[in-house]
């Protein structure tokens, strides 16, 4: 079995004993790929109409498309969850279960049929949701999730009951009370992670709470310097260290910008991670950035790069579970040059994905030579990228007519139609300079304001 485009750097070879050596590690190699590398990437698997994912989970990787939600594994792709409608975030897998949320509770052996649990009998979800999220997580066979308590027969009560189901009885234990307005839960080891944001200012907190008893065992608030405009919030991770990573997004056109921060139980203080996508496990987490894959040691800072993309391949999400990194990459090219905005003579060129997505996993037991994912060679456009020019323009709106300072940015959803509204000479210049260093420096003449 053969991976094209996706090798490790050799360090060359001077004489004929490294020359020996070097074809015993190449056999090493060649069997690692046939028979499960350790520290090399797998075979890659397509992941046709790809939505969310992968996930990293213990028999292989999950993912969502069209149908619904597969689990891939060396052997192939299974449907393990049918419906097209169903949120990523609905299925959990774990520990040979898997459970099916959203507006009901079903749960059962991983592969086989999926039966209603007992808790969705005595407390259905579509009536105690509502519009608010469905917050579970897996761990050692059990469910845990939070439920009203007159769910569990205290009508008088409007608390927030933290509860665990034995899936193999489904038995629900009682667990405590916890504060209400949950948005998100995670659970690694004995930690529960609850996540809440601020309705008016979206400020995001992170309490961890004792899974036996739900007991508070410590709070961390996200950075103090966020700026926020339009915040999303995606997801909580959290590992058997009492580590706590919170991923959300920040628009800012023409596209949402990543957003990311960490904080411990050692150090209350949260860090935030300007990266393109980010997963924690054991004490590390690995993230995109610039092209490439790397992985940081929290307690010492040890970073090292897994993974770069100098080609055609795009890395699109990445997961990690303990030693195992996986990410799903897609090809992509340049289109013809077409006009930026409709009226204007002005063209760019955008980025299209080429073909279906590919799921790929590797082992990052410890430090090693990056895996280098060559695919088809790019080259750089004359013409300017459509996204930088628009991401431009976008700025340009912004600016004081008089100072060039940033102020309040206009209404202006559309931003084709913004760069439409420029005069012929500013969107040239603007373009011009998008993929540059320096800043612009153009006054707002002739801009309108746009709904």
């Amino acid at each position: 079995m053969t991976l094209p485009g996706i090798h490790r750097p050799r360090a060359p070879v001077g004489t004929n004993l490294c020359a020996l050596y070097t074809a015993a590690a190449l056999l090493a190699v060649l069997s690692a790929l046939v028979l499960g590398p350790v520290g090399l990437a797998q075979a890659n698997v397509t992941a046709r109409g790809l939505i969310s994912g992968p996930r990293v989970v213990e028999h292989g990787l999950l993912w969502s498309g069209p149908q619904g939600v597969f689990l891939s594994t060396t052997r192939g792709s299974r449907l393990i969850a049918r419906g097209g409608e169903l949120d990523f975030s609905d299925v959990l897998v774990a520990n040979g279960w898997t459970v099916v949320g959203g507006l009901d509770l079903s749960a059962g052996r991983t592969g086989q049929a999926l039966e209603q649990l007992p808790l969705q009998r005595r407390c259905p979800l579509s009536a105690h949701n509502g519009a608010e999220p469905w917050l579970a997580a897996l761990s050692d066979g059990d469910l845990y999730t939070v439920v009203p308590a007159s769910c569990l027969g205290n009508s008088r009560s409007h608390a927030q009951i933290l509860v665990h189901v034995r899936l193999s009885t489904g038995a629900i234990h009682p667990i405590g009370g916890v504060r209400h307005g949950a948005i998100a839960l995670a659970i690694a080891g004995h930690r529960v992670a609850l996540t809440y944001q601020a309705r008016f200012r979206g400020a995001i907190t992170v309490r961890v709470v004792d899974a036996i008893n739900a007991k508070l065992l410590y709070t961390i608030e996200e950075p103090a310097n966020v700026v926020r405009e339009n915040p999303g919030f995606q997801e909580t991770q959290i590992d058997t260290r009492g580590n706590v990573l919170v991923k959300s997004a920040v628009f800012h056109p023409p596209a949402a910008r990543p957003f990311a921060w960490w904080g411990s139980s050692r150090s209350r203080a949260a860090h935030s991670l300007q990266v393109d996508d980010v997963a924690l496990s054991d004490g590390r987490i690995a993230y995109l950035i610039g092209g490439q894959i790397e992985v940081r040691y929290l307690a010492t800072s040890q970073t090292w790069t897994v993974a770069v993309f100098p080609g055609s391949p795009a890395v699109e999400t990445i997961s990690l579970g303990g030693n195992r990194l996986a990410w799903a990459q897609r090809n992509w090219r340049f289109t013809a040059p077409t006009p930026l905005a409709q009226g204007t003579s002005f063209s760019c060129v955008s980025e299209e994905d080429v073909g279906s997505s590919e799921l790929v996993e590797t082992r990052i037991a410890a430090p090693a030579s990056p895996i280098l994912v060559e695919g088809s060679p790019l080259e750089r456009p004359t013409t300017p990228v459509c996204v930088a020019a628009l991401t431009r323009v976008w700025r340009w709106s912004s600016l004081d007519a008089t100072s060039g300072r940033n102020v309040t940015p206009l209404r202006c959803r559309d931003l084709a139609r913004c760069a439409g509204l420029l005069p012929e000479a500013d969107l040239a210049d603007v373009v011009a300079r998008a993929l540059g260093p320096e800043e612009v420096d153009i006054r707002r003449s002739g801009m309108e304001e746009g709904e």
